[in-house]
């Protein structure tokens, strides 16, 4: 099984647990509204996309030569991030509601594409 579909198949699972989970925590307590359930829904599922993207980008450099696999790495990780924080200041500039458990929870879902990402890059490069 080629690596790209192993990291799909993993993204997918993922996905779907924290999407279970969201929902779970939206429909069982009553401490997140409907709103920020689908804000942070949305934020998982571009997550997802993003990290699949970066994983095929980064594999293509890797490809190439580890210099490229360096930089395409960092990059892809701090535009990761640079998205995040334009997310979190236009939601809270907007005063949507609960800005601060937004702000973490997209963080913690941050964390998890990003180990995500990482274990499976770290697969790739040490076999070579």
């Amino acid at each position: 099984m080629s690596t790209n579909t192993q990291f799909a198949k993993t993204l997918f699972l993922t996905c779907v647990l924290l999407l279970l989970a969201i929902s779970g925590i939206h429909m069982f307590t009553a401490k997140i509204s409907f709103n920020v359930a689908c804000v942070l829904s949305a934020v998982v599922v571009g997550y997802a996309l993003i990290a699949y993207l970066l994983h095929i980008n980064i594999l293509k450099s890797n490809a190439k030569s580890p210099t490229r696999f360096v930089t395409a790495f960092t990059g892809g990780i701090a535009v990761k991030l640079f998205a995040s924080v334009i997310f979190l200041a236009v939601y809270m500039y907007l005063k949507c509601e609960k800005p601060v458990m937004v702000a973490l929870v997209t963080f913690c879902i941050y964390i998890v594409f990003n180990i995500l990402l990482i274990s499976s890059l770290l697969k790739v490069v040490s076999k070579k």
